[in-house]
């Protein structure tokens, strides 16, 4: 291929480089409205740390070789890591039939390195959440810490065959916002063979933001991890409860899906909030746990050695979407303190806790529908189900479901429009 064409410091004109062998010898900025597109059968060689930044308005980077001709991102020297292509908003990257192997710079500890030592990271803006990245039949193998760390950022809806492996911890980051365009492809092999979502000690790359668009969590082959043990929270909110804030998000689950909550100081676990408009609370975030009997979703501790009351649970807040379902699932190890007071007991003695696995805390006299079905409800610190709406229209939630190992009861009892709670306690 010939001796290697070194890139290096600042980028101000749309390049296109040659089928051959780059060397960037230190970090590489490219500059506004700057595009540099690397043709098929190259290689890109990146000294010990050193960087793509695609970080200027209308910058871009393009990298799409063929199956015959791929493109490979690779270290310099085999010995030390090259640190990362890094997008911000207003650029962007397109990659197919690219390999990046040996990248996230010199540390794997995610907690302090930059960008949580990934390879590949892209860093936007919360509001309006951009699709940054585009990947086709890309590998990222051999990352120091997460493989491609998107904050406040999402890949491009036709993203698709995206492999990562031998990452020294996950092999993705990104907010829960931003699930839906997480593509087909393979996770597995890495530190951790899980997806992290949200808060991972790093105050700079919280994803802890409401979901406020409709997402889907897919089924990609490895479990969803909510945050870090440790982290200040584990919390996916539905929802923002603003006045001004959409008139509905749904976050739906799929089948299969396994989401793995973290034991945390605060709540941990999903939250669906309603919104007051005009003086009046009205839906807003609706939850969607669509498992299947052969492939039921199951929500679970992500700790080592879980136990009852590592996460709080599923919490329904002020109004039920009409779009709620749960329907072949699996929760357990819920029921942690959710800092809620109930109104009855959730355990048939004094204690007014409303610390259960599923917790139904309405602001309005609306009655619910018994949206809950085929579920398991098993090892929770608290009770099962946890009603609280002001009327004494009574729905069932134990009809249909299991419940198992309960510290509590299977269903609370329903407060009462005239004050207190009608016996029995609970069920």
């Amino acid at each position: 291929m010939g001796a290697p064409i070194v890139h290096q410091g600042s980028i101000s004109a749309s390049e296109r480089w040659a089928s051959g062998i780059h060397l960037v010898s230190s970090s590489l900025t490219l500059s506004e409205n700057t595009v540099v597109t690397i043709e098929s059968c190259s290689e890109v060689r990146l000294a010990p740390n050193a960087s793509i930044n695609v970080t200027n308005n209308g910058s871009r980077l393009v990298a799409e070789g063929t199956e015959p001709r791929p493109i490979r991102f690779v270290r310099s020297e085999a010995a030390s890591a090259w640190g990362r292509v890094l997008l911000r908003t207003g650029g962007s990257a397109s990659f197919s039939h690219t390999t990046f192997e040996g990248g996230g710079g010199p540390t794997s500890d995610i907690a302090s390195a930059d960008f949580l030592a990934s390879t590949i990271a892209a860093q936007a803006d919360a509001a309006t959440l951009p699709q940054l990245l585009k990947v086709d039949r890309v590998t990222v193998r051999g990352s120091a810490g997460v493989g491609i760390a998107l904050i406040a950022a999402r890949f491009t809806a036709d993203s698709t065959n995206l492999t990562v492996s031998g990452s020294g911890s996950y092999p993705v980051y990104l907010g829960a916002d931003a699930l839906s365009e997480l593509p087909t492809g393979t996770y597995t092999g890495n530190g951790r063979d899980e997806i992290l979502l949200h808060d991972c000690s790093t105050a700079a790359y919280s994803n802890n933001r409401d979901v406020v668009r409709d997402t889907v969590a897919h089924n990609r082959g490895v479990p969803y991890r909510v945050s870090l043990e440790g982290a200040s929270s584990a919390l996916v909110r539905v929802g923002d409860g603003r006045q001004d804030g959409p008139a509905s998000a749904t976050f739906e689950i799929e089948a299969g899906v396994t989401m793995r909550f973290s034991r945390t100081p605060a709540n941990s676990g999903i939250t669906a909030l309603g919104r007051m408009v005009s003086g009046s609370w009205v839906a807003q975030g609706a939850l969607r746990v669509m498992g299947t009997a052969s492939a039921p979703v199951t929500l679970t501790s992500a700790s080592a050695s879980p136990a009852a009351g590592d996460w709080m649970g599923l919490y329904f807040k002020d109004v039920v979407h009409a779009q709620t379902r749960i329907e072949h699932a699996i929760i357990e190890y819920a029921g942690s303190d959710s800092g809620t007071r109930g109104v009855c007991p959730m355990d048939g003695a004094n204690n007014i806790d409303a610390d259960s696995a599923v917790i139904i805390f309405l602001q309005t006299d609306q009655t619910p529908s018994a949206f809950m079905s085929n579920t398991t409800i098993r090892h929770s610190a608290g009770g099962g189900v946890y009603r609280h709406w002001w009327t004494e229209s009574v729905v069932d939630f134990v009809s249909g479901n299991t419940f198992e190992n309960i510290a509590g009861c299977r269903q609370s009892s329903m407060p009462a429009t005239r004050g207190g709670c009608p016996m029995p306690a609970c069920s």
